[in-house]
């Protein structure tokens, strides 16, 4: 008897095993479709300033129609709670033997300034080099890559919300010819680590979600 109940305990779990397989692998791969990758971010504070550099691929033009573009990486250097004005100011970035250079410009949208720099590379070490020039002055700063152990990536994110909303997925890509495009960011916030997913048709219909880093819960849900 006791034989037997092992058999059908291990049969059972073979069969939840395979729905749930045959579940994930019937999802929509999200990464077949994206025209945002915000992969990484690196952040620092300082006496008079606060510098993050986001490290990006995404398509050019940026559009939200539902179709992806030619994908360019970029790194954007986003400058605030700054005390000094930035106005003429320009940036390299160091990683490696790359130097990628850019000037910034003011963003009366969330008060900060940005530079948006078109590179053949991304930074993957875990700290990177700023040199600021502003007011005929140069100041060199280390930024610190933001990373929280045991975090997903931005693959598993992807995944977690194909699974999340796969009918709704598959409705979008239901008609002939139809196809969407996907954005992904990495979002630090406290010493925490979230995703933010977005996934467009080609009506310009979206739908949002917040995905908590630590275990891919979906923390909020938006359709616009």
């Amino acid at each position: 008897m006791k034989k037997f109940c092992s058999i059908l305990t291990l049969v059972i779990l073979s069969i939840a095993f395979s729905i749930a397989f045959t579940s994930c692998k019937n999802a929509v791969s999200l990464d077949l479709y994206l025209s945002e990758i915000r992969s990484a971010v690196y952040y620092g504070k300082f006496d008079n300033y606060s510098l993050s550099v986001y490290v990006e691929e995404k398509e050019t033009p940026y559009l939200s129609d539902g179709f992806v573009g030619e994908m360019k990486k970029y790194v954007t250097v986003r400058v605030e709670d700054y005390r000094l004005a930035l106005n003429d100011a320009t940036v390299i970035v160091i990683f490696g033997n790359t130097e990628c250079f850019g000037k910034f410009n003011y963003s009366p949208l969330d008060g900060k300034f940005i530079t948006e720099i078109e590179t053949n590379k991304l930074p993957i070490a875990n700290e990177i080099t700023i040199k600021l020039k502003s007011n005929g002055e140069e100041e060199v700063f280390t930024l610190e890559k933001l990373s929280v152990s045991g975090a997903i990536n931005y693959q598993t994110a992807l995944d977690k919300v194909s699974y999340y909303k796969e009918k709704e997925i598959k409705k979008m890509l239901s008609s002939k010819g139809a196809t969407i495009e996907t954005r992904v960011r990495i979002l630090n916030e406290d010493k925490s680590v979230y995703y933010f997913v977005s996934v467009t048709d080609q009506k310009g219909e979206t739908i949002a979600f917040l995905v908590d880093g630590a275990n891919g819960e979906i923390l909020a849900e938006k359709t616009f």
